[in-house]
């Protein structure tokens, strides 16, 4: 089924179940179906289901909900009230390969082009890492932050479009290593992002709400529909705008802030510290400019805890060359000397450099999927846990080289 009429909205949901999520997925296929598609808006999915046996090893202590559906893999759908057509079966797809994205989001506006987009990523966050973990494969992959922002750039610069408002139903992504990863380009893709504010539910957003609010106010403008969502939801919601300019200053502000430290630092401190007002650091003046600018960001936020930090920085140093090469890889690191910080002064700022990337799946580590258990059995013991990811490794047969 394709769109032959022009309509207000199309709604692209990528749903990613190839993971422990895939209960959560369905459901969100349930809850999307059951509003659909109607004369102002098309809702069309692309969702990952894995196997039900799978999430049963990862998810030991809870009962999974039943379904009459039990099929696997990567299928498409335009959904309507109460049913679903099926646009395509794509059998075994890696959900967390850019490539998928770039193709989900350059067909979708193709076949269902409207005035405006939203496009909405469900499934785990990984911070400054990436997004999308999937477990389908020969090993479990991650869609890296930098390859996810090139792969839908990509998408809507080939389609001569941009995605008005970008739904990140993930965890971490109120960072602003993420947010500038959108907004590093001159014209960028995305015109708003809206998110967690840290950590989301389990369960997601729930998206027949979602597309509700869009259906009620087609004709509405994109900051009037984030102030109607965040409200609406009822949930710890931030929203941001994308602009490449602010976003310069601020990376550059922090930057001339990490700089000042390194200048005039007596007694130690933690990244967390520089950015908390104090009249006796030499470095205040940068730190309320940072903190303006940042705030300057901001389209609406709703927390249900106060204080909330509706956007955050990376402020941990480490040592682990694994995570400093991870990080290495945004374009908010480069010409930075918060990286130099962070990567506790082992890595100047001209040391970073950013080829052009490969749209291509990032190796999950087994670390990562250990933090993950973690996630989802917060009551397991450490046996437990150990338990849950070597039944997981044998299940799957997965061996990292």
């Amino acid at each position: 089924m394709q769109g032959n009429i022009q309509k207000k909205w199309t709604i692209l949901i990528y749903a990613n179940g190839n993971n422990d999520l895939e209960p959560e997925m369905w459901r969100t296929f349930l809850e999307a179906q059951s509003i659909g598609s109607n004369d102002d808006t098309n809702v069309i999915i692309q969702i990952g289901r894995a196997e039900r046996s799978l999430v049963g090893i990862i998810r030991p202590f809870i009962p999974l909900p039943g379904t009459n559906e039990n099929w696997v893999g990567v299928r498409r759908y335009f959904l309507m009230k109460d049913q679903s057509i099926l646009l395509g079966d794509l059998g075994n797809q890696n959900m967390a390969d850019p490539l998928s994205l770039y193709d989900f989001i350059k067909w979708g506006r193709q076949h269902y082009p409207a005035q405006q987009t939203m496009l909405v990523l469900g499934g785990h966050g990984c911070q400054f890492a990436g997004s999308m973990t999937d477990y389908s494969q020969e090993i479990p992959y991650l869609m890296g932050l930098p390859e996810m922002s090139q792969a839908i750039h990509l998408a809507c610069q080939e389609g001569g479009h941009f995605i008005d408002l970008l739904v990140m139903d993930t965890c971490y992504f109120n960072f602003i290593e993420a947010i500038y990863e959108l907004g590093q380009y001159q014209s960028p893709s995305i015109r708003y992002v809206l998110t967690y504010i840290l950590n989301g539910p389990i369960y997601g957003l729930p998206y027949h709400r979602v597309i509700q609010r869009v259906q009620k106010y087609p004709e509405g403008d994109v900051k009037h529909l984030i102030f109607d969502l965040v409200n609406a939801l009822n949930l710890d919601l931030v929203a941001f705008e994308i602009c490449h300019h602010k976003l310069e200053e601020i990376k550059k502000g922090f930057s001339e802030l990490a700089a000042c430290y390194l200048k005039h630092r007596q007694v130690q401190k933690s990244l967390g510290d520089l950015l908390t007002a104090n009249s006796e650091n030499p470095w205040n003046h940068l730190s309320l400019v940072v903190a303006h600018l940042a705030r300057s960001l901001i389209v609406y936020a709703k927390s249900s805890v106060q204080p909330a930090a509706f956007l955050n920085v990376a402020n941990t140093t480490t040592t682990d060359r694994y995570c400093i090469d991870l990080y290495s890889k945004l374009a908010f690191a480069r010409n930075n000397y918060w990286t130099y910080l962070l990567s506790n002064e082992t890595l100047a700022p001209d040391q970073v450099c950013q080829d052009s990337l490969a749209l291509k799946p990032l190796v999950l580590s087994p670390q990562a999927i250990d933090a993950y258990i973690s996630i989802m059995n917060p009551l397991a013991s450490m046996e437990e846990k150990i338990s849950i990811f070597q039944n997981l490794v044998n299940y799957k047969k997965w061996v990292w080289k």
